[in-house]
């Protein structure tokens, strides 16, 4: 699968390519509008992630339990999961100080007996709260999972946890959340996630994690658009109880797509900005690239979808209509055309094809990339600046972790607007299992780039020249920024064989 998958992309990125090269040959008008467009995206990008940087922090507090204890079903889907990672999620789960809840084990399409049937044994165990439900061929990826869940939740259930199988959560963790659910309104209730394999060496990618609960979802809060993200999120269980509600199994990203649902039939939700549960972080390029990739697929499935009906729909008010496009477009970047507009017109200057049209998208483009790379060190500088803990190298490492991912944020969304559904692709949390290395790939695709503008600085007609030296100072960018963010995953699967192994 992960063949075919990895061939429709090369497939799709030259075909993008062609279609580049043609308009800017022989429709250079049409070249000049699409990078224009593209640019214009870019700074609607770059102002709504902007704005929620510099939104203040305004928390909904509510003042205690007040004997509100209703009954919580608790929801981990989970698939090939090594016995380690689940054993110390289920661990902290049983020793919650909350009363009154069951867990939900979904085992989904695990096929290796030895993986799953330790889980099941250990979770009798646990006791009658515990309750574990094996699925050789179960359709739908996570969102199939948790239809599943649905169908063995108890009658009882007001509220519904979501948890991935490798969260290990506070004792906490629903004292603080249910009672938000004491009103009718509130449907959602988020927490942030955060991670339990970090290391100082991992200090940037653990930055660019938590920038988004720290400003898009604090706008999002204060602006009554909180979504879901996946895990660590209560839900209110009644409005699933007539199966007019479900995960929808289209979507990738099922989590904000049902946010959004709710919010339209004129829920609210509440984010609560407090670590109650760590997770595994990704610990290779290839895990997180996948991770990347499904958070912009499903949010780029929602736009297509679901853009026209949030703008019109007369329920949400206009900063909700702006939360919830920050909040879809978080991920994107904006640069893949760019730099195949550049590519492409340092090429043809190298060869004598030289036109002021070359000059102009080339130089629209790099002005695009660079001016987005400057609003996002300005967007991680305020988030770490609000947090207290703003430094030249954490802002510095932050974005870099972020860039390392731009070629996967940069052409996904393209791709989910033409392509057939992606396959959901879990992220692996056992840092012994071999993947497939595919990040040679993105050094080449970076390299082929440098020798480009590096040949076309000795090779190009002379206004092409400067656009070639930065088109060389941006690829080693985009290298420096990959070879760091691969540095920092095996920082990452160093700590996760520490603590797996304790």
């Amino acid at each position: 699968m992960y063949g075919i998958h990895h061939m429709q992309k090369i497939w799709f990125t030259l075909s993008v390519l062609l279609g580049a090269a043609i308009t800017l040959i022989f429709l250079p008008s049409l070249a000049l509008a699409i990078v224009l467009i593209n640019a214009l995206f870019a700074f609607l990008l770059a102002i709504l992630q902007l704005k929620s940087a510099i939104t203040p922090n305004n928390p909904k507090h509510i003042s205690s339990m007040k004997g509100y204890e209703p009954f919580v079903s608790i929801h981990i889907p989970c698939h090939n999961e090594p016995y380690e990672v689940i054993y110390k999620t289920l661990k902290s789960i049983s020793d919650l100080s909350y009363g009154n809840y069951e867990v939900l084990i979904i085992d989904n399409n695990t096929h290796d007996p030895l993986l799953w049937q330790p889980i099941k044994k250990y979770c009798e165990t646990l006791g009658d709260k515990f309750h574990f439900y094996h699925y050789e061929s179960l359709a739908g990826y996570k969102a199939g999972a948790l239809n599943a869940a649905l169908e063995h939740t108890d009658e009882r259930a007001e509220v519904i946890a979501v948890i991935d199988a490798d969260y290990i959560v506070n004792e906490d963790f629903l004292q603080i959340g249910v009672p938000y659910f004491q009103d009718e309104k509130v449907a959602i209730v988020q927490y942030p996630q955060d991670y339990y394999n970090i290391t100082k060496g991992t200090f940037g990618i653990q930055q660019e994690y938590r920038s988004f609960f720290d400003t898009i979802l604090t706008q999002a809060n204060n602006w009554d658009a909180v979504t879901a993200t996946g895990t660590l999120c209560l839900l209110r269980a009644k409005l699933f109880s007539k199966k007019s509600i479900q995960w929808n199994e289209w979507c990738i990203t099922e989590d904000a797509e049902l946010s959004i649902h709710l919010h339209g039939l004129g829920y609210k939700g509440i984010f609560i900005n407090e670590v109650v549960g760590t997770g595994l972080m990704p610990f290779n390029y290839y895990s997180l690239q996948r991770q990347r990739e499904r958070w912009v697929y499903g949010n780029t499935q929602i736009i297509k979808k679901d853009t026209l009906s949030i703008l019109l729909n007369p329920k949400l008010n206009l900063k909700q209509k702006i939360s919830f496009m920050t909040q879809l477009t978080a991920w994107i970047h904006p640069n893949l055309l760019p730099i195949l507009y550049i590519s492409i017109s340092i090429f043809l200057g190298s060869v004598g094809m030289f036109s002021q049209t070359l000059v102009t998208v080339s130089w629209i483009g790099l002005i695009t990339i660079l001016a987005f790379i400057v609003a996002k060190i300005l967007y991680f500088a305020i988030d770490q600046w609000k947090k207290g803990n703003a430094s030249i190298e954490g802002v510095l490492t932050t974005t870099m972790s972020h860039f390392g991912l731009t070629n996967t944020m940069s052409f996904i969304w393209l791709w989910a607007l033409t392509s057939a559904q992606l396959p959901f692709n879990r992220t692996t949390k056992d840092p012994r299992e071999k993947t497939l290395p595919y990040i040679p790939l993105d050094i080449i695709a970076v390299f082929f780039y440098l020798a480009l503008s590096s040949v076309a600085i000795f090779t190009a007609h002379q206004e092409i020249t400067v656009i070639a030296i930065t088109s060389a100072a941006l690829g080693l960018w985009m290298l420096v920024s990959i070879l760091f963010l691969s540095w920092e995953m095996n920082k990452a699967r160093q700590a996760a064989n520490t603590v797996l192994l304790d």
